[in-house]
């Protein structure tokens, strides 16, 4: 099968995953929202906020960089995989000493702490899963995350909706999401061992030489320092929100806001985990064959992001009062003003790109100069417009990184800006 074709194949069979974890979502969050309310919403919030910036010294930008390697040598997957999990468990363990140390300078107490320490079980499961689903990627046959996150959409949606009914706890509901995650995490440790014995890559022996690992830590970094950065992107504005507000009702609005943003990038998100196997594997075989691939790819997604950015400018409103009722009305201006990032979305396709060519520190520096605008932004934004000031800190954060990527990516591969299909685009 021609590269065309499984790149095609990969996005379809993501597509059709994600739109089921969409459609289950959307009815998920819907439900819980409107039991929770704004406020625990806002909690429950931070406390992923929080988490998520302590896990990516869990993570350690380790899927990129196994995606990228095993795509290109697949002999390297076994070793890969032991070392990765083995490593994370051992970081896991210091994360979850400095969480203890933080929680108890914050005096975390009762729902406030069961809360956090829910979440990162949920987070610490997660972590697993992503080093497996990266397996998948990395050979290509994303059919097999397809299920998995189907099935764990649908039984969050299931007994969630069954314990919002019988009217239990939030901790219990978390818990009932952290059972959820562990499920698809058997489902996919059984296919990653399917693709590997189908490639003749099977584990053997069970201890890692160390400095095998340590060398994989050094290679890891710049990807580290990627997933720094993209994880601060999506999350210190929240954190900005509560210290200068300290209104958890105006950090539940704003998360509301960027979760519909975040639903309707499910698409390009999917094509970029589906291409980029392929840019990397592409590069190696011929430059001139991956700056073809990339500018046919930038067309597409430009082609998709732009009509999404419109529809939701226009319905914004009415898409919050349908999901979330009268209690999250104020997310509204928040969801319209975050539209506007989709008309960067074209942008998900260029980290990966630069990262494909070995110019993921250079991708780093560029995203963590548009990070740090954001927060200066959101610094000045927030205490005056609250949670509308920070959503304009993110469309300009954005917009600056989707500035500087293209001007360096199209003169690094020789290609001329397609200024005049952009604009027919966009009045098309």
């Amino acid at each position: 099968m021609d590269t065309g074709r499984r790149v095609l194949k990969n996005t379809i069979f993501l597509s059709m995953g994600q739109f089921t974890v969409l459609a289950t979502g959307i009815v998920w969050v819907a439900l819980l929202t409107r039991y929770i309310g704004p406020e625990t919403y806002g909690i429950y919030t931070y406390a992923q906020s929080v988490v998520a910036i302590l896990m990516l010294f869990v993570n350690f930008g380790f899927e990129q960089l196994l995606v990228r390697d095993v795509a290109q040598k697949p002999e390297l997957g076994p070793s890969y995989l032991k070392t990765i999990i083995g490593l994370k468990f051992l970081l896991f363990v210091l994360v979850l000493g400095i969480l203890v140390t933080y929680g108890h300078h914050k005096g975390w107490a009762g729902e406030w702490a069961v809360i956090m320490w829910m979440v990162t079980a949920i987070y610490f499961v997660s972590s697993i899963g992503t080093v497996l689903i990266s397996m998948l990627y990395a050979h290509e046959v994303m059919g097999y995350d397809t299920i998995s996150k189907s099935l764990r959409a649908i039984l969050v949606l299931s007994a969630g909706a069954v314990a919002i009914q019988m009217r239990q706890s939030f901790p219990i509901i978390l818990g009932i999401l952290l059972v959820a995650s562990v499920l698809p995490l058997a489902l996919n440790l059984h296919f990653v061992r399917k693709v590997m014995w189908r490639a003749g890559t099977i584990p053997r022996g069970r201890v890692t030489p160390f400095p095998f690992a340590r060398r994989l830590m050094l290679k890891s970094i710049p990807f580290a320092g990627l997933s720094l950065i993209s994880v601060l992107y999506s999350n210190v504005v929240i954190l900005l929100l509560r210290n200068l507000t300290h209104d958890s009702v105006v950090v539940g609005n704003f998360a509301a806001a960027q979760r519909i943003h975040s639903m309707l990038y499910i698409v390009p998100a999917m094509f970029l985990q589906a291409i980029f196997p392929a840019f990397s594997s592409a590069y190696v075989k011929s430059p001139e064959l991956f700056g073809s691939m990339f500018e046919r790819t930038y067309r597409y997604m430009f082609f998709i992001t732009v009509p999404m950015a419109i529809g939701l400018w226009i319905t914004a409103p009415q898409i919050v009062h349908l999901v979330y009722g009268k209690s999250f009305l104020e997310a509204g201006s928040a969801v319209r003003i975050l539209s506007l990032q989709l008309l960067n979305g074209v942008g998900y396709i260029m980290g990966p790109a630069m990262v494909a060519i070995g110019r993921q520190t250079l991708s780093t520096v560029i995203y963590g100069g548009a990070l740090v605008g954001v927060m200066v932004a959101g610094y000045l934004a927030i205490p005056r417009w609250g949670a509308d000031g920070a959503c304009w800190a993110m469309v300009a954060g954005s917009a600056v990184g989707f500035v500087v990527y293209a001007c360096l990516l199209f003169r690094w591969l020789n290609l001329r800006y397609p200024y005049l299909w952009v604009v027919k685009t966009i009045i098309s």
